[in-house]
This record gives structure tokens, C-alpha cells and sequence, in this order.
């Protein structure tokens, strides 16, 4: 498998049809689900694929596997105090 080419490289009507969406789901708990995201994702990035990954767990198990302890505290502590959603509180932290 080749890496995929940086969207600067390529038109974007082929960036799209290059494009890839994966999505892990099953209700019941306790399947593989969040390790599988997390592997996979971690092989494609290994072969050269550019990886989005975004955690809508409540639990926030997939988040805390690509984050430290203390990142992840932080983080959620905003939210908790301020009540913003998960992604203006990561826009702010990247920042």
C-alpha cells in the first residue's frame, strides 16, 4: 500500500475520491471496539496515511489512549467547569 500524496499534491476532486471513511460501531460493550480504532489507526499512520480519529464515546477511552494522564484531566476539566463541547476545549488546548 502507498502512502497516500499530501492534498497540496493532488487536485481536490481527487483528494475526495481518495478519501477514506472508516467507522467502528456495534452497541454492545466490551467487543474490541475503541483497541481496534486505536491499532488501526495507528497501522495506517505506520504505512503513510494521513489519520483522523474522533472519539464520540462518552467514556472517552479512545481519547485517553492517544493522550497523557494530565492532558486528558486538563481537558476534561474544562469541559466540566465551562460546559463547552470536546472540540472548542481541544481547539483552545492546541492553541
Amino acid at each position: 500500500m502507498s502512502p497516500t500524496p499530501l492534498p497540496s499534491e493532488i487536485s481536490p476532486a481527487t483528494f475526495i475520491r481518495l478519501a477514506k471513511t472508516l467507522c467502528i460501531v456495534n452497541n454492545k460493550g466490551g467487543r474490541g471496539k475503541t483497541h481496534t480504532c486505536f491499532h488501526l489507526a495507528g497501522a495506517l499512520v505506520a504505512a503513510g496515511h494521513r489519520v483522523l480519529v474522533v472519539d464520540l464515546d462518552a467514556q472517552a477511552n479512545l481519547t485517553r489512549l492517544f493522550l497523557d494522564q494530565r492532558t486528558f484531566n486538563r481537558i476534561t476539566s474544562r469541559i466540566r467547569r465551562a460546559s463547552l463541547s470536546a472540540l472548542a476545549v481541544i481547539g483552545a488546548s492546541a492553541k
